[in-house]
């Protein structure tokens, strides 16, 4: 008989945490280094994502401090870092490189916002798959004679309260993103 306990929560809460960072990588206009930290830079032949090669620091509400091992990448992290879509604005003094995040128009607020929709309607579709995937499986197993058509209701009903359970889950931590977001 199948666990769904074992089987189904764990995938189920490696897509709420995949969630979790990315409604942690939007700019919301406050300095947050999860954005930048993971933003790949070439490296000594390799790439490598900023926190591996430098000290992240947040400096007041609206500036993170990138502080390189090798003072000589100072210029290529503020082009990797004003590159990027997070609209962020870099710049170096030298020894360290300024991060500054401005503050949101409410046209970025909302859209944020309608991102922040359909990244959680992402979770939801990608809960709402695995629950297929168990469900067939059990419809499978009482096909097979593996388990009753007693067990089978049973399961059938306990997969659909956990999947309720982590939708809850997204929709709690989308709402609360969405009103981080509109907080001016």
């Amino acid at each position: 008989m199948l666990d769904l306990q074992k089987k189904v929560k764990p995938e189920m809460e490696k897509v709420i945490e995949h969630f979790r960072l990315e409604l942690n990588s939007f700019n919301i206009g406050r300095a947050n280094a999860t954005p930048i930290e993971n933003i790949q830079i070439s490296a000594y032949g390799t790439m490598a994502p900023i926190k591996q090669l430098s000290s992240i620091t947040i400096s007041g509400a609206n500036m993170v401090i990138v502080e390189p091992w090798d003072k000589t990448m100072l210029s290529d992290l503020v082009n990797i870092i004003n590159k990027s879509d997070f609209g962020v604005s870099a710049s170096t003094d030298g020894k360290v490189v300024r991060v500054v995040f401005p503050q949101l128009t409410t046209e970025k607020r909302d859209e944020i916002a309608k991102s922040v929709h359909m990244k959680a309607e992402e979770a939801r579709v990608s809960i709402r798959s695995i629950r297929r995937e168990a469900h067939d499986l059990i419809t499978e197993q009482e096909k097979k004679g593996e388990i009753t058509e007693d067990d089978q209701e049973h399961l059938k009903k306990e997969l659909q309260k956990i999947t309720e359970e982590f939708n809850v889950q997204i929709e709690k931590m989308a709402k609360a993103k969405e009103e981080e977001v509109k907080k001016i």
